[in-house]
């Protein structure tokens, strides 16, 4: 594939998102085919022994990022239910296009370690083989405390400097483009936390996540605590007794915090699927290993972030729907990109969905994260998330 193609499609993906700004960021609530019970997954340990991703590469390469270990404490639950609504997107790759390409220009509080190496020396997949395609000027890079982040370092990264390239004078970088919609209440992540001490350090905590349709009554968020938001789904779980805490599958009673991390581990969820819908176009992302961690605090949840891997075969089955959302149905546009996904995709697959593949096999998934800032909020209504139906542009 020649580098010309290349900026030909990234150039096409560019003007698609110059089209699909609206309502671009509205999450179903992570659902999964059957409902999770209380105490899901497995329960973090504390120091000195970890768990879970925090204890993976302890003999590796030095400096890889992960997250904190649990810790010990005594001190009791506040008995407080943490509403965070996400208001601004970060999705790693610097926003200025002069060094969005730049490996040492990214944003090292995005994304975590997912195969236990920092890619040296040539910065390609070191589990599977990367896809033996000619990816012109698209060169895999070394991203700090190796982070595996493909979706920004082969897709929206590329696509950040096409937009540029395209034309400077409309240009807006893709994290401005997705919280200029969070900012005004287009849609949210609601992210909901209780059986917390309120301290830095909580062995054991309850997570959930929901989608957030817009602020009860409309209008635009205040992001001074007190607005109140529609949360995507039927009710309140009756179970708890607290209008605070949805009735969703994405619940957990074993995450943690240390250190001010809040620590969420889905990976139990085989996969966790995540919707996005763009003016009725649905985007159904399954991620395998699936994580939600953020520096936490009682009034903010800043780098929330969910990652994990999204299997190759799934993207390239649901290209035509990937293309729909970009393109916001765009005619010319979303032709355009749904004959290129595959291409694009199988040049960003770094990892394999199978943690006992051979290293030889070709990689089979793509590292998937972004991430966002969160104010305290509540919740103050609830309606089923808006269903779509029918073939995607038709």
């Amino acid at each position: 594939m020649r580098a010309r193609s290349v900026s030909i499609i990234l150039c096409a993906c560019a003007a698609a998102l110059s089209f699909a700004c609206e309502k671009i960021i509205h999450y179903d609530d992570f659902r999964i085919g059957d409902t999770i019970g209380k105490d899901a997954g497995a329960p973090p340990l504390t120091d000195p022994t970890c768990s879970g991703l925090a204890s993976q590469c302890l003999t590796g390469a030095p400096g890889l990022r992960h997250p904190p270990c649990a810790k010990a404490s005594d001190a009791p639950d506040t008995g407080d239910v943490y509403v965070y609504a996400w208001r601004r997107f970060r999705l790693g790759a610097n926003p200025n296009p002069a060094y969005t390409m730049d490996a040492g220009a990214y944003d090292p509080k995005v994304g975590y370690d997912l195969d236990c190496s920092d890619h040296s020396p040539s910065g390609l997949p070191v589990l599977c083989a990367a896809q033996a395609l000619d990816a012109g000027a698209l060169p895999w890079q070394i991203y700090p405390g190796g982070i595996d982040n493909a979706i920004s370092q082969r897709l929206l990264g590329p696509i950040n400097v096409a937009a540029y390239n395209n034309d400077p004078s409309t240009f807006q970088p893709l994290d401005d483009r997705f919280s200029s919609q969070l900012e005004l209440g287009h849609g949210s992540v609601l992210t909901v936390v209780y059986n917390w001490n309120g301290t830095p350090n909580d062995p054991v905590v309850s997570v959930r996540s929901v989608s957030g349709l817009g602020i009860v009554g409309g209008g635009n968020p205040k992001w001074d605590g007190t607005d109140k938001w529609i949360a995507a789904t039927d009710s309140a779980d009756p179970n708890l007794g607290q209008f605070q805490i949805p009735k969703v599958n994405s619940s957990t009673d074993t995450a943690y915090v240390a250190d001010g991390v809040l620590v969420s581990d889905f990976s139990f969820l085989k996969p966790l699927r995540t919707h996005i819908v763009n003016n009725g176009n649905a985007l159904e992302v399954p991620l395998y290993g699936f994580h939600m961690i953020g520096d936490i605090t009682k009034d903010k949840l800043s780098y929330a972030q969910a990652f994990g891997r999204w299997a190759l075969d799934d993207f390239i089955q649901h290209r035509v729907e990937i293309a729909a959302f970009l393109s916001s149905c765009d005619p010319l546009l979303y032709g355009a990109l749904k004959g290129r996904l595959e291409i694009l995709g199988r040049g960003a697959a770094d990892l394999p969905i199978d943690q006992g593949a051979s290293k030889g096999d070709p990689c089979n998934a793509i590292s998937t994260t972004w991430a966002a800032d969160a104010e305290r909020a509540s919740i103050g209504a609830y309606e089923p998330f808006p269903q779509t139906t029918g073939t995607p542009c038709q």
